[in-house]
């Protein structure tokens, strides 16, 4: 008997399997798994000339990730050229291997090794990776000893299965957290601009809101609030009177006390501002905070008479916030109070009108403000000087508004609603071209042309006022009007099409006059919103405000589209011939294979092979090699039908017998 052949004959025993599996259970990459399972074996079965396990690279390389020699030597950095045929036999066959080393040697193993084991290490998904073990005299491995290496090896075969699948979940979860960050920018330009038309109806609001915020997260950080609960107030506070756009301006600039009616329609808003929340998905939990911010904490308020800690906790910081801004600023009907005035309205109020919990967080906070004289005192007082010089009775007309603004403000909510189909892109630009047709009336047709990739031509995307073939038409790159547009970023409006020889006619007809506005997001040209009329010198200055107005904002939504879009692709395509990869390949497959046995209906699965590929890459080189695999892939992909699918031919290498039978004949290649 030789000297392997009676060692660990039992097994490796459940400590040292339990001990390896534990080990296994803590790895982080490929390399520390390779580690792992070389000191189990090591422990396992002797292994005098040295042991490695070996990785194979996705370049084809092979790489001593776990390497013990007796003697000390490093491990080498990679397979040199000629070297490892043993290893890459076993790697290539999956079989392992038992007995002498032969004339060529094994690498990675140092010159004077006799006997070899050459086991491989199998996952779900292949072999990933080679464990080679050595002895330095005549004794062989027993099967014995195999036994021990192939269950360690199994073991780490799963656990490199498992590496790779956190690595790609925390791939996927990078990509959703930048889809989440560009989410986050198109909703706070959103809110900014609600806001902003909000206050433009009554000069004496502006600001209003971006102040109650900063005091609502000051007073929220007092109470304890949590990231995520400051986020919501902040965003609560920004839109908690987003519903006084649907109050007569006149009303909101009134002097002096209201009349009943009017006192009605002011106490709507609160409504008014949670419905038009509601219908934003986005928005939609900040609902309860801006309808109830003007309830009393003793109860009384509006519109729902809670009281107490019925009314939600947002609506009453919301509640002092708002009071205390107010109290401070200009109105119309009286100057501003002075801070310590402010005080003790809030101090009287104290368990009628406010919550106490809320109204001594905040006295603490401007009394900590006031004594460190921090940057929000300072803006209070310097805010109370200028308001205190400066407060006069407005003037008739001052701060009028336009009709563009509240056409542009009901545009901008409209939009905003669709963002519940973000990132469907081809639903979300019909939605919001529809939008635009319903807004300015008759007599426009509306087109949203995207470039395509491969060509750099401006392709329409999406359609309203044209008939439906227009979706699909092709602008050649940097022609017309929008190729104009989309090359220099400009607006570009033609008051008389006949005389401007850029313009083109889509297939439906020409117009008489045009827009093209380009849609910029990230300081990039992504697409084209493109205006037509069939009235010469259609557009006047408030249709074109208003365009690029909402051009801003369809921009972010179709950047944010567009991204989601390129990594769900990137997610089931192949990075070199850019056609379906091979987990969508087996996914498709299985489906095909079930409808085809459902229906009695044939399905083709045809299968190319290269002749003389491995010619092309050894006298032109690999990148040579790639383009071609490149080109005869896009070859198929171009002249197959798009129900049809090419994947790269590794798809097929663990296909089954019993997944083609002989119903199985045409459109999978």
């Amino acid at each position: 008997m030789g000297h392997g052949e009676g060692h660990h004959s039992a097994g490796p025993g459940n400590k040292l399997l339990f001990r390896v599996l534990a080990a296994l259970a803590t790895a982080r990459n490929e390399e520390a798994v390779c580690r792992v399972l070389a000191a189990g074996l090591a422990q396992a079965v002797v292994c005098d000339a040295g042991l490695a396990v070996c990785l194979a690279g996705p370049d084809g390389g092979l790489y001593p990730a776990g390497f013990l020699d007796p003697a000390g030597s490093p491990a080498p950095a990679a397979c040199p050229p000629g070297a490892g045929v043993l290893v890459r036999e076993v790697l290539r066959g999956r079989h392992p291997y038992l007995g002498p080393v032969g004339e060529a040697g094994c690498w990675p193993l140092p010159a004077g090794t006799r006997q070899v084991m050459v086991v491989p290490v199998r996952g779900r998904t292949g072999t990933r990776a080679v464990a080679v073990l050595g002895r330095a005299g005549e004794s062989t491995f027993s099967l014995a000893e195999l036994e021990i290496c192939l269950l360690l090896a199994e073991q780490a075969g799963l656990a490199l299965d498992n590496v790779r699948l956190i690595s790609r979940l925390r791939q996927t979860a990078r990509r959703l957290g930048e889809q989440r960050r560009q989410l986050r920018e198109t909703t706070v330009g959103a809110v900014r601009a609600l806001v902003a038309a909000g206050d433009a109806r009554a000069p004496h609001f502006r600001g209003h809101s971006t102040r109650v915020a900063e005091y609502a997260v000051a007073i929220g950080q007092e109470l304890g609030l949590d990231r995520q609960q400051l986020e919501d107030l902040r965003y609560a506070a920004l839109l908690h009177d987003i519903g006084r756009t649907e109050v007569d301006v006149r009303i909101l600039r009134k002097r002096g006390p209201l009349e009943w009616a009017e006192r009605g329609a002011l106490m709507a808003h609160a409504t008014y501002g949670a419905e038009l929340l509601d219908g934003i998905p986005v928005f939609r939990h900040l609902s309860p905070a801006v309808r109830h911010h003007h309830e009393w904490y003793a109860g009384g308020g509006y519109p729902d008479s809670l009281s107490g800690e019925d009314i939600p906790l947002l609506a009453r910081i919301l509640a002092v916030a708002d009071a205390f801004d107010a109290m401070t600023s200009v109105r119309p009907y009286r100057g501003p109070y002075t801070v310590d005035e402010a005080r003790e309205r809030l101090r009287a109020g104290r368990g009628i009108q406010f919550c106490p919990r809320v109204v001594d967080a905040w006295l603490v906070v401007l009394e900590r403000a006031q004594r460190d004289d921090l940057p929000l005192w300072r803006e209070i007082q310097s805010r109370q000087r200028r308001a205190s010089r400066g407060w006069r009775p407005a003037h008739p007309g001052t701060g009028r508004i336009l009709p563009v603004h509240g056409r542009e403000l009901a545009v901008v909510y409209r939009v905003a609603q669709e963002t519940r189909a973000l990132l469907d892109l081809d639903v979300l630009l019909g939605r919001i071209l529809n939008i635009l047709l319903e807004s300015l009336g008759p007599g426009y047709q509306y087109i949203v042309l995207l470039p395509d990739e491969a060509t750099g031509d401006l392709v329409v995307r999406a359609v309203a006022g044209y008939p439906e073939e227009v979706v699909g038409f092709r602008v050649p790159r940097g022609q017309g009007v929008t190729g104009w547009a989309f090359r220099t970023g400009q607006v570009q409006v033609v008051d008389d099409c006949s005389r401007d020889a850029r313009y083109i006619s889509v297939p439906s007809g020409a117009n008489a006059s045009e827009v093209a506005i380009p849609l910029v997001a990230q300081d990039q040209v992504i697409g084209v919103l493109d205006v037509g009329s069939d009235t010469v010198s259609a557009f006047s200055e408030e249709d074109l405000q208003l365009l690029m107005a909402v051009a801003g904002h369809v921009a972010d939504y179709v950047f944010v589209a567009l991204e989601h879009r390129y990594a769900t692709r990137a997610a089931i395509t192949d990075g070199l011939t850019g056609v379906y990869n091979y987990t969508y390949f087996y996914a498709r497959l299985q489906d095909e294979l079930a409808r085809s046995r459902r229906r009695g209906a044939p399905l083709a699965l045809a299968f190319l092979d290269f002749d003389q590929l491995k010619r092309v890459n050894d006298r032109y080189g690999h990148l040579a090699g790639n383009a071609v695999l490149r080109t005869v892939a896009e070859h198929l992909r171009s002249r197959l039908r798009a129900a049809d699918v090419v994947a790269p031919n590794f798809c097929t290498k663990s296909l089954r017998p019993d997944q083609v039978s002989g119903e199985v004949s045409s459109n999978l290649v």
